[in-house]
């Protein structure tokens, strides 16, 4: 008999997916190093350790979102999706604050993240 590969699986991640998800970790991980760092920086007011915590937990979400993304869970989909659409929104709302490069570079992960878990949906699994 002839030895041939067996067939791909269906469970087989596909390129954008397993870049969404490197992205959402990435992300989530800079955003709990970088939150850390401010925290126990000092110098911050009561409503500025708050907005911290809230970007810790938020960066905890995306890192936990990455995960499941890589994984080929769907709410790791979903919850990416919101993350990287409002990340989308707030990107545009900024553009005041932002240089040319940083909006280009934020508003175009955010492209990538949306495209990958709009795209291939059908690869992801409860």
């Amino acid at each position: 008999m002839a030895d041939y590969p067996p067939p791909p699986s269906s469970a087989a991640r596909p390129g954008p997916v397993i870049a969404a998800g490197i992205l959402l970790i990435v992300g989530g991980g800079l955003a709990i190093l970088f939150g850390l760092v401010a925290l126990f920086g000092g110098g911050l007011s009561a409503l500025g350790v708050l907005v911290l915590l809230v970007y810790l937990a938020i960066g905890g979400v995306e890192l936990w979102a990455g995960i499941q993304v890589l994984n080929l869970r769907e709410q790791g989909r979903q919850i990416g999706l919101i993350l990287a659409i409002v990340s989308a929104v707030l990107t545009i709302l900024s553009i005041a604050l932002l240089n040319v490069v940083s909006f280009i570079i934020q508003l175009a992960i955010a492209g990538i993240i949306i495209y990958a878990l709009t795209q291939y949906r059908d690869a992801f699994h409860a």
